[in-house]
């Protein structure tokens, strides 16, 4: 019973204080919380309080993880989904705009399991323009090699999926096109995103 009472007391803090987080981070934005899960725009996609780097940014896992194994429907978890991977961008904006760019790389692949495992993805597209509107913005920003490969590499991903508009994909290949002909990259690498952006055009 003791044992039970504790893992009571301490889900509630845990929902309790991860809430009071999320509502800091919400309003940071524009528009409502809703409202950014089901149609954000770029400026509104606002910035994280609780970012990788805290000791207390488990806690957005231990409830993301709850509120998932509580969601009954496919459009229950369409939506939480969604909003998964908004608090991702926001995260992963704040660290480029921080200059705290180590962790990008690791949250670039949480935001894309996200992306990855949502339900309806001929519904996704939309969203997915407005992240890569905000990958494209903080890619100048970032000073690290592992950072810029792994956004260069989820904003290729991106356009592969459902109903991305065209224009968000000629932003993506532009993009690859003009870092294809960096002296910082190496041939291989330089060979790789020629290929892409080859790809890429076929698909417009």
């Amino acid at each position: 019973m003791k044992a039970s009472a504790v893992f009571l007391l301490v889900l509630s803090f845990i929902i309790v204080f991860a809430g009071n987080t999320f509502a800091l981070e919400s309003s940071l934005s524009s528009t409502p919380a809703d409202m950014q899960v089901i149609k954000p725009k770029e400026n509104d996609i606002g910035f994280s309080r609780l970012t990788p780097d805290s000791s207390l940014y488990f806690l957005k896992g231990v409830r993301e993880e709850l509120e998932l194994k509580f969601a009954m429907t496919n459009h229950v978890r369409s939506i939480r989904m969604l909003e998964y991977s908004t608090r991702r961008i926001r995260e992963i904006k704040t660290m480029a705009y921080n200059g705290s760019e180590d962790m990008i790389p690791a949250i670039v692949e949480r935001y894309w399991f996200n992306v990855d495992n949502y339900p309806n993805k001929s519904e996704q597209g939309g969203i997915l323009a407005v992240h890569v509107g905000v990958f494209n913005e903080i890619y100048p920003m970032l000073k690290t090699a592992t950072a810029k490969l792994s956004v260069r590499s989820v904003m290729y991903r991106i356009i592969q999926q459902p109903d991305v508009p065209n224009e968000t994909k000629l932003l993506v290949c532009n993009l690859l096109q003009q870092e294809s002909s960096s002296s910082a990259m190496t041939d291989s690498e330089r060979e790789i995103l020629k290929l892409r952006v080859t790809n890429c055009r076929k698909n417009l």
